[in-house]
């Protein structure tokens, strides 16, 4: 009788939390809060379920009541279990439009009390199927949102408003934010740009911590850097980098470096970039310059692999570099050093950049239409823009009037042998001169005669490498 009892209380108990709103909702926070807890409960429910035949057998009759409570409140469990899992899954495997809703109403309320990762696991069960909402033949007529898709993004945007909630998602949820980068660049969504700067410069320096684990290539046809798959958010931007054209993931980043080194102006007695180090490469991951370096390096080179001959917004080196030289103070002990500060090192990084991806040019497959062909380069492609950020960066460079001669001519001379390298990879005829010219183009008018100065002073100790005197006839034309 009393277990017969408890069963009652155990059905009223959910069909109450099924019908009352409040409920409902907390509820829905609860399952998605306690997933994994829940399915340890069902575990267990089901193992007292598949025992209690059994259960004469061991317990004696005293006991008898004890047992029917245990089971009852098994029951209880399982209806409410099953009563959550029937009002969390509609039939298409997404909420409706009004369940969508009654969250909407409260969804404010759990960011701005500390259950952000309540709202984001709701929302990750809620997200529409991506396949419906693209467009595959660009003939074909844009579909239109149903009104549940239209209710989910502006439930979507409202909560990308809080950056408790895009923390609470990076910290808990990578792949949703991956999703959600995905979404925003068929859909035309807001809040990419607070996506990537969370991602980028927040406290847990989620994509950095991504991009450490990018330095290793794939090696042959399509050679271009690895991206493990643990890298979600990478994989999301980069796998096809139509997705970060179309969120344009270089504003939040490049805007992100340029205003960390501006406010270091303000701040430099406590800049890392600043004082000298013996291996400033190790200070990669830890510089928002170099991890925002780094983060063009991959973009471009993925995009160039994978045909795109839009230039990805490279120049945004020659910013950099434009910063760097308004701030960077040389100590006098080190001035005489190959990279007196990590500054220095950021800015030979810039060339470094622009020469990593041009050099990938012979690993590209046939086709492509980033080839260095006398051809392609007569039409803008990413390495005409590689060659001509490369050059406005040397341009920068010789402009600066607080680096050291001796860093100047350092630099003049890398690109003396980036250029004997380019010849190497070989370059078809007449490839050479057109590449030099467009590296020309980024150099200023007023710069010319400065770097001809430099090349004439590393030929006089340079004099065998043959390939430093072609790129200086080419120059002075």
């Amino acid at each position: 009788m009393f277990g017969v009892v408890l069963s009652i209380v155990g059905v009223a108990f959910a069909v109450w939390a099924l019908l009352w709103p409040a409920a409902r909702e907390q509820t829905l926070a609860k399952m998605m809060l306690r997933r994994r807890r829940l399915c340890g409960i069902g575990i267990a429910v089901l193992f007292i379920a598949v025992v209690y035949p059994f259960a004469n057998v061991f317990i004696p009759p005293a006991y008898i009541v004890v047992r029917d409570g245990v089971y009852a409140c098994c029951q209880l469990v399982i209806v409410y279990l099953v009563g959550t899992a029937a009002f969390l899954v509609s039939p298409s495997g997404q909420w409706t439009e009004a369940q969508l809703r009654l969250f909407h109403q409260r969804l404010e309320t759990l960011i701005l009390t500390d259950r952000a990762h309540v709202a984001v696991g709701v929302l990750n069960h809620a997200f529409p199927e991506l396949p419906k909402r693209v467009k595959q033949d660009p003939e074909e007529p844009a579909r239109e949102s149903s009104a549940y898709e239209e209710c989910f993004d502006e439930v979507l945007e409202d909560a990308l408003v809080y950056v408790e909630f895009i923390r609470a998602a990076a910290r808990h949820n990578r792949p949703f934010l991956a999703k959600v980068l995905s979404l925003q660049s068929r859909a035309g969504l807001f809040g990419s740009d607070d996506i990537l700067t969370e991602l980028m410069f927040g406290p847990d320096r989620i994509l950095p911590r991504e991009l450490a684990a990018t330095t290793n290539m794939t090696g042959g046809a399509g050679h271009r850097y690895r991206i493990p798959d643990r890298c979600t958010i990478l994989h999301a931007l980069f796998d096809d980098t139509e997705v970060a054209e179309q969120i344009a993931c270089w504003y939040p980043i490049g805007d992100g470096v340029i205003g960390h080194i501006s406010a270091q102006a303000r701040a430099a007695a406590t800049d890392q970039d600043q004082r000298p180090t013996e291996k400033p490469e190790k200070s990669r991951w830890t510089s928002p310059v170099g991890t925002g370096i780094w983060f063009f390096r991959l973009m471009v080179t993925s995009a160039a692999t994978q045909g795109r001959k839009y230039h990805m917004w490279l120049p945004y080196l020659r910013y950099f570099i434009d910063e760097i030289v308004s701030i960077i103070e040389i100590p006098e002990e080190s001035a005489e050093s190959e990279f007196p500060n990590p500054y220095c090192y950021w800015i030979y990084d810039c060339l470094c950049c622009c020469d990593d991806l041009i050099s990938t040019h012979t690993h590209l497959e046939t086709g492509n239409p980033n080839r260095l062909t006398v051809e392609a380069l007569e039409d803008h492609n990413i390495m005409t823009w590689a060659l001509q950020v490369y050059g406005r960066c040397v341009s920068a460079v010789l402009q600066a009037e607080h680096l050291p001669d001796r860093f100047k001519r350092q630099m003049v001379e890398v690109l003396c042998r980036d250029y004997e390298a380019w010849e190497r990879s070989p370059l078809p005829d007449g490839t050479a001169e057109i590449a030099v010219m467009h590296l020309m183009k980024g150099v200023m008018r007023r710069d010319r005669e400065t770097l001809r100065d430099y090349m004439q002073e590393i030929l006089k100790y340079e004099f065998h490498r043959d390939a430093y005197k072609r790129l200086f006839e080419m120059i002075q034309r």
